[in-house]
Protein backbone atom coordinates (compact mmCIF):
# COMPACT_ATOMS: atom_id res chain seq x y z
CA UNK A 1 0.00 0.00 0.00
CA UNK A 2 0.92 3.06 -0.88
CA UNK A 3 2.02 6.30 1.80
CA UNK A 4 -0.90 8.31 0.26
CA UNK A 5 -2.69 5.39 0.86
CA UNK A 6 -1.69 4.43 3.94
CA UNK A 7 -2.30 8.23 4.89
CA UNK A 8 -6.23 8.42 4.19
CA UNK A 9 -6.95 5.16 5.34
CA UNK A 10 -5.60 6.56 9.13
CA UNK A 11 -7.62 9.64 8.27
CA UNK A 12 -10.98 7.65 7.82
CA UNK A 13 -9.76 5.47 10.76
CA UNK A 14 -9.46 8.28 13.18
CA UNK A 15 -13.00 10.03 12.08
CA UNK A 16 -15.14 6.68 12.66
CA UNK A 17 -12.88 6.07 15.95
CA UNK A 18 -14.01 10.04 16.80
CA UNK A 19 -17.37 9.89 15.74
CA UNK A 20 -17.58 6.67 17.89
CA UNK A 21 -16.48 8.24 21.25
CA UNK A 22 -18.86 11.00 20.19
CA UNK A 23 -21.83 8.68 19.49
CA UNK A 24 -20.94 6.81 23.06
CA UNK A 25 -21.45 9.87 25.01
CA UNK A 26 -24.64 9.96 23.27
CA UNK A 27 -23.84 13.21 20.99
CA UNK A 28 -25.89 12.97 17.18
CA UNK A 29 -23.25 13.21 14.60
CA UNK A 30 -24.97 17.06 13.36
CA UNK A 31 -23.75 18.55 16.44
CA UNK A 32 -19.94 17.54 16.57
CA UNK A 33 -18.89 20.26 14.49
CA UNK A 34 -20.60 22.44 16.75
CA UNK A 35 -18.93 21.55 19.97
CA UNK A 36 -15.86 23.35 20.83
CA UNK A 37 -15.13 25.24 23.57
CA UNK A 38 -14.52 28.77 23.66
CA UNK A 39 -10.66 29.31 23.79
CA UNK A 40 -9.23 31.11 26.61
CA UNK A 41 -8.21 35.05 26.26
CA UNK A 42 -11.65 35.46 24.34
CA UNK A 43 -14.71 37.47 25.51
CA UNK A 44 -17.02 35.49 27.22
CA UNK A 45 -20.55 35.44 25.84
CA UNK A 46 -22.66 37.76 28.69
CA UNK A 47 -25.75 35.92 29.56
CA UNK A 48 -28.67 36.63 32.13
CA UNK A 49 -31.65 34.95 33.40
CA UNK A 50 -33.20 34.02 37.00
CA UNK A 51 -31.82 32.18 39.78
CA UNK A 52 -33.68 29.08 41.48
CA UNK A 53 -33.63 31.80 44.43
CA UNK A 54 -35.75 33.91 41.69
CA UNK A 55 -32.93 36.57 41.37
CA UNK A 56 -31.77 37.83 38.10
CA UNK A 57 -28.48 36.74 37.33
CA UNK A 58 -26.04 39.16 34.74
CA UNK A 59 -22.74 37.88 34.12
CA UNK A 60 -21.77 41.70 33.46
CA UNK A 61 -22.86 42.76 36.97
CA UNK A 62 -21.36 39.62 38.65
CA UNK A 63 -17.88 40.55 36.90
CA UNK A 64 -17.91 43.65 38.54
CA UNK A 65 -17.78 41.53 41.73
CA UNK A 66 -15.12 39.51 40.80
CA UNK A 67 -13.94 36.67 38.76
CA UNK A 68 -17.13 33.66 38.07
CA UNK A 69 -16.69 30.61 37.52
CA UNK A 70 -19.89 29.16 34.51
CA UNK A 71 -20.25 25.15 35.45
CA UNK A 72 -23.02 23.47 33.12
CA UNK A 73 -24.77 20.44 34.40
CA UNK A 74 -26.97 17.95 32.38
CA UNK A 75 -29.60 17.25 34.73
CA UNK A 76 -31.06 16.41 38.39
CA UNK A 77 -31.05 12.75 37.14
CA UNK A 78 -27.44 12.37 36.54
CA UNK A 79 -25.52 10.68 39.38
CA UNK A 80 -22.32 12.09 38.03
CA UNK A 81 -23.98 15.55 38.28
CA UNK A 82 -24.85 15.01 41.31
CA UNK A 83 -21.34 14.14 42.70
CA UNK A 84 -19.75 16.98 41.43
CA UNK A 85 -21.56 19.72 42.84
CA UNK A 86 -21.43 17.49 46.44
CA UNK A 87 -17.61 17.79 46.07
CA UNK A 88 -18.02 21.56 44.57
CA UNK A 89 -20.21 22.76 47.69
CA UNK A 90 -17.33 20.71 49.97
CA UNK A 91 -14.84 23.13 48.72
CA UNK A 92 -16.96 26.22 48.01
CA UNK A 93 -15.41 28.62 50.77
CA UNK A 94 -11.98 28.22 48.20
CA UNK A 95 -13.49 30.09 45.93
CA UNK A 96 -15.72 32.45 47.62
CA UNK A 97 -12.64 33.10 50.30
CA UNK A 98 -10.52 34.74 46.94
CA UNK A 99 -14.19 36.68 45.36
CA UNK A 100 -14.76 33.79 43.08
CA UNK A 101 -18.29 33.58 42.91
CA UNK A 102 -19.81 30.40 40.89
CA UNK A 103 -23.10 30.21 38.93
CA UNK A 104 -24.48 26.69 37.12
CA UNK A 105 -26.87 26.41 33.83
CA UNK A 106 -28.75 23.78 32.96
CA UNK A 107 -31.65 22.89 30.50
CA UNK A 108 -33.87 21.38 32.74
CA UNK A 109 -37.24 23.19 34.10
CA UNK A 110 -37.40 24.82 37.06
CA UNK A 111 -38.89 22.41 39.27
CA UNK A 112 -36.14 20.08 38.06
CA UNK A 113 -33.56 22.26 39.22
CA UNK A 114 -34.83 22.29 42.46
CA UNK A 115 -34.62 18.92 42.55
CA UNK A 116 -31.00 18.96 41.41
CA UNK A 117 -30.31 21.36 44.33
CA UNK A 118 -31.89 19.14 47.24
CA UNK A 119 -30.09 16.16 45.63
CA UNK A 120 -26.60 17.52 45.34
CA UNK A 121 -26.96 20.02 48.48
CA UNK A 122 -25.49 22.99 46.68
CA UNK A 123 -25.63 26.68 47.64
CA UNK A 124 -24.98 27.34 44.08
CA UNK A 125 -27.13 29.50 42.02
CA UNK A 126 -28.64 27.54 39.16
CA UNK A 127 -29.95 29.08 35.85
CA UNK A 128 -32.31 27.27 33.80
CA UNK A 129 -31.45 27.78 30.54
CA UNK A 130 -34.98 26.51 28.20
CA UNK A 131 -34.09 28.38 25.16
CA UNK A 132 -30.47 26.79 25.26
CA UNK A 133 -29.18 30.40 23.85
CA UNK A 134 -26.79 30.30 26.90
CA UNK A 135 -25.52 26.54 25.93
CA UNK A 136 -25.17 28.06 22.12
CA UNK A 137 -23.26 31.38 22.98
CA UNK A 138 -20.86 28.72 25.07
CA UNK A 139 -20.83 26.18 22.31
CA UNK A 140 -21.65 22.95 24.97
CA UNK A 141 -25.18 22.38 23.41
CA UNK A 142 -26.10 19.25 21.39
CA UNK A 143 -28.62 16.47 20.56
CA UNK A 144 -28.64 13.68 22.27
CA UNK A 145 -28.73 10.20 20.00
CA UNK A 146 -32.19 8.09 20.51
CA UNK A 147 -30.17 5.27 21.55
CA UNK A 148 -28.61 7.30 24.86
CA UNK A 149 -32.15 8.69 25.60
CA UNK A 150 -33.69 5.25 25.63
CA UNK A 151 -30.48 4.66 28.14
CA UNK A 152 -31.41 7.42 30.49
CA UNK A 153 -35.10 6.21 30.18
CA UNK A 154 -34.19 2.45 31.50
CA UNK A 155 -31.23 2.74 33.89
CA UNK A 156 -32.53 5.97 35.32
CA UNK A 157 -36.10 6.26 34.13
CA UNK A 158 -35.61 9.84 32.69
CA UNK A 159 -37.02 11.32 29.22
CA UNK A 160 -34.78 13.79 28.93
CA UNK A 161 -37.18 15.97 26.26
CA UNK A 162 -39.59 16.16 29.36
CA UNK A 163 -37.25 16.93 31.61
CA UNK A 164 -36.30 20.09 30.16
CA UNK A 165 -39.46 20.95 28.62
CA UNK A 166 -38.83 20.38 25.36
CA UNK A 167 -39.60 19.05 22.04
CA UNK A 168 -36.42 17.36 21.19
CA UNK A 169 -33.75 15.82 23.77
CA UNK A 170 -30.65 19.00 24.26
CA UNK A 171 -28.20 18.53 26.47
CA UNK A 172 -24.73 20.52 27.38
CA UNK A 173 -21.08 19.22 27.16
CA UNK A 174 -20.74 19.71 31.30
CA UNK A 175 -18.45 22.41 30.73
CA UNK A 176 -16.54 24.52 33.32
CA UNK A 177 -15.56 28.53 32.08
CA UNK A 178 -13.47 30.69 34.24
CA UNK A 179 -14.29 34.01 34.01
CA UNK A 180 -12.48 36.83 34.64
CA UNK A 181 -13.02 40.13 36.04
CA UNK A 182 -12.10 42.10 32.66
CA UNK A 183 -14.13 39.39 30.95
CA UNK A 184 -11.72 36.32 29.37
CA UNK A 185 -12.06 33.16 29.58
CA UNK A 186 -9.03 32.21 31.81
CA UNK A 187 -9.28 28.48 31.99
CA UNK A 188 -11.66 25.60 30.29
CA UNK A 189 -12.40 22.26 31.14
CA UNK A 190 -14.49 20.81 27.89
CA UNK A 191 -14.89 16.89 27.72
CA UNK A 192 -17.30 15.23 26.07
CA UNK A 193 -16.59 12.20 28.59
CA UNK A 194 -19.37 13.43 30.97
CA UNK A 195 -17.35 11.57 34.11
CA UNK A 196 -14.31 14.15 33.79
CA UNK A 197 -15.42 17.55 35.89
CA UNK A 198 -13.21 20.24 36.59
CA UNK A 199 -12.27 20.24 40.43
CA UNK A 200 -11.79 23.29 42.63
CA UNK A 201 -8.88 22.86 42.63
CA UNK A 202 -8.11 22.88 39.19
CA UNK A 203 -10.02 26.05 38.82
CA UNK A 204 -7.73 27.92 41.53
CA UNK A 205 -4.50 26.72 39.93
CA UNK A 206 -6.03 29.03 36.67
CA UNK A 207 -6.97 32.14 38.88
CA UNK A 208 -4.38 35.15 38.29
CA UNK A 209 -3.06 35.97 41.94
Amino acid sequence: MNVWKTALLSTVLLTLISHASFAQFGIEEESIEDLIALPIGEMAPLFSGVDNYGNTFELSNKLKQGPVVLVFYRGYWCPLCNKHFEAFEENLSKLSDQGISVVAVTPELPDNVDRFVEKSGTSIPVVSDQSGEIMKAYQVAFDVTKKYQRKIKTFLFTDIARSNGAEEAVLPVPATYLIAEDGLIQYVHYDIDYGNRATVEDILQHVKQ
